[in-house]
């Protein structure tokens, strides 16, 4: 009798055995098939792409336009001296002075042959401005010159002014130009501004002045551009 006891007491601890150890292994495969939740992956987040600034737009720096001349080019009225062979233009109101130029070649050997003047003023206002006159006259006021020497020989325009012939002004400058085609110098004063142009031809030597003074008024219709195109208008025939 005790014998059967144990017996069922040992199968019973066998079964429980068996329950627990099935118990066990079916929580480990439902823990096994359990799909792991998946740990959040680190997303690159991509770097914005620099935007790139905008160049500056280099603007074509504008090119200095051609200035002008020096020398305005102004219509005028053509003047013609057959005797000592040469022409220029006359820009109004400009012309041919009777009274201050040489009407006669004069005796003096150290005056020039010829001289030529050109005023804007009118032949009225030209008398009454030229006496009496202390020191200069207001009719030669914004007036051009030419003389006409014939004793340059074979002196060349620098060596005429070296010589002193032109006479002479402190800090004055001599400079190589062209006049009808022909070597001149022109003669400047310390500031640059020219006064004096001087042309030889066939052993005569043309002195062309600019006649200003900035103590006296300034005539009507005349201006430093017009005595320069008279000037720039000198041409040999």
């Amino acid at each position: 009798m005790a014998a059967r006891v144990l017996l069922v007491i040992a199968l019973l601890l066998i079964v429980a055995v068996a329950v627990v150890a099935i118990f066990a292994r079916s929580r480990q495969d439902t823990t096994g098939l359990a799909s792991p939740i998946p740990s959040p992956t680190a997303t690159a987040t991509p770097s914005p792409s620099p935007t790139s600034t905008p160049s500056p737009t280099l603007r074509p720096s504008s090119s200095p336009t051609a200035s002008a001349s020096a020398t305005a080019t102004f219509a005028g009225t053509p003047y013609v001296n057959t005797t000592w062979q040469y022409s220029l233009v006359l820009p109004p109101p400009y012309r041919h002075s009777d009274l201050l130029s040489f009407k006669s070649i004069p005796p003096e050997p150290q005056q020039p042959k010829a001289s030529d003047a050109f005023t804007a003023r009118t032949l009225e206002d030209e008398r009454a401005t030229s006496s009496p006159c202390e020191t200069s006259c207001p009719a030669w006021n914004y007036v051009v010159t030419v003389e006409v020497w014939t004793n340059a020989g074979s002196m060349s325009p620098r060596e005429w002014v070296d010589s002193g012939h032109a006479g002479f002004f402190a800090g004055q400058k001599v400079e190589d130009t062209t006049i009808s085609g022909r070597p001149a110098v022109r003669v400047t004063s310390a500031e640059g501004r020219p006064f004096k142009w001087l042309v030889a031809k066939e052993g005569r030597m043309y002195v062309l002045d600019e006649m200003v003074n900035d103590q006296m008024p300034v005539p009507p219709g005349a201006s430093r551009d017009k005595l320069d195109a008279i000037v720039a208008s000198f041409n040999f025939l």
